[in-house]
Order: structure tokens, then C-alpha cells, then sequence
């Protein structure tokens, strides 16, 4: 099955492709809010609207700090562990479980080696 067949695959025309936070940020407030809602509605997420706020403000976030690029950069070069929660917790919406699951998902998606067992060399 072709992957773009998936609604969040990142695919042009997706629903993830209409809420990229360069999308987002080209809107007004009011725009960017219905937008997010609409798309949150259409995917079936739960407690859409209340999402679509959060959403909207850290959209705002993200560009007092520079835009998504520069606040992945700074994102990535903290070290300490507090560092990195603080940093995750300044977004609306995001407790202690899901600041600590965010930096999880970013160890995990990263490739890694495999070792081969068992063949001959």
C-alpha cells in the first residue's frame, strides 16, 4: 500500500502536511485555531478543541524562539536532564509523562546497527 494512503504520513496534501508549523505560523491566530481544529476534528483525536488551543500556542512558542529549525538546535544541544525537561514543560500541554516520552521517541527514531549472529565469516 502506497505510504501517502496513511492521513499523518508526511505526504503533501496529508492532514499532517496542512498543520507544518510553517503552514501555521503564516496564519493569523484566529486562522491558525480553525485550522488546527478542523484538522483535529478530521483525524478523530480526542478533546480536539482543547488540543487545537494548546497547539496554536505553542506554535507561538516555537517562533519566539527563533522558529522550528532554531528551536530544535537549541533543543538538542542542552545536556542535563533538567535542562531537558524545563525545555519540553515550557509547552502548553505537556506534563512530566510526556516530557520525559519526548525525549524517548527522539533516542528511538535515530537508526541503529544491528549485530549479524550466527553467519560465517
Amino acid at each position: 500500500m502506497d505510504r501517502c494512503a496513511y492521513r499523518w504520513v508526511d505526504c503533501p496534501g496529508s492532514l499532517y502536511d496542512t498543520i507544518r508549523y510553517a503552514r501555521l505560523a503564516a496564519l493569523s491566530p484566529r486562522e491558525r485555531l480553525d485550522r488546527l481544529t478542523t484538522t483535529l476534528v478530521r483525524a478523530k483525536v480526542r478533546m480536539p478543541f482543547m488540543k487545537a488551543g494548546w497547539l496554536a500556542r505553542n506554535v507561538e512558542i516555537v517562533g519566539q524562539l527563533g522558529g522550528a529549525r532554531q528551536a530544535t538546535r537549541e533543543m538538542l544541544a542542552l545536556r542535563t536532564f533538567e535542562e531537558k525537561m524545563n525545555f519540553v514543560r515550557n509547552f502548553v500541554g505537556i506534563g512530566p509523562k510526556y516530557a520525559r516520552n519526548i525525549w524517548m521517541w527522539i533516542c528511538t527514531i535515530r537508526p541503529f546497527a544491528v549485530a549479524s549472529r550466527g553467519t560465517a565469516a
